[in-house]
């Protein structure tokens, strides 16, 4: 994940996520958390929409300071 590289996180789940999609990234310690919500249709379009949510985690970096998201 970009964030525990010390990039900006949100930046960069915001290119990769699918549209409307809602994406947060939080610093705890030594550890970044990127969760993405997004609404995706089912067969075709004939039900109602689902939300799909997914949770990754990385360790931050050697040498990344703390705070960083």
């Amino acid at each position: 994940m970009a964030a525990a590289r010390g990039e900006d996180g949100s930046a960069a789940a915001g290119r990769a996520a699918p549209p409307a999609a809602e994406v947060s990234v939080s610093v705890d310690g030594g550890r970044v958390r990127a969760t993405v919500r997004a609404p995706v249709r089912t067969l075709g379009g004939r039900l109602p929409r689902i939300t799909v949510v997914a949770t990754a985690v990385a360790a931050v970096e050697p040498g990344v300071a703390e705070g960083h998201s």
